[in-house]
């Protein structure tokens, strides 16, 4: 896989990285300050634009649950 895109939080805790793999599918990984991956698109996506828009609805969905205080967990 190549990397295309690379972001670090300020205090540089966690790193989201868009992905191109073999089959010239685009993918997201978020990894911690250790190395490990927390997070990964299960899929490949057919562009970049669809990658950040799987990954900000896997944010969004976290956002809601934080809100509501996981209540209902």
């Amino acid at each position: 896989m190549k990397t295309i895109a690379k972001m670090q939080t300020d205090e540089g805790s966690t790193t989201i990285e868009f992905l191109q793999d073999n089959a010239n599918e685009y993918r997201w990984r978020v990894t911690a300050r250790n190395g490990e991956i927390i997070g990964a698109s299960s899929e490949g996506f057919s562009s970049m634009q669809n990658a950040k828009k799987n990954l900000s609805l896997l944010v969004l969905a976290v956002q809601e649950i934080a809100i509501q205080g996981w209540r209902n967990v």
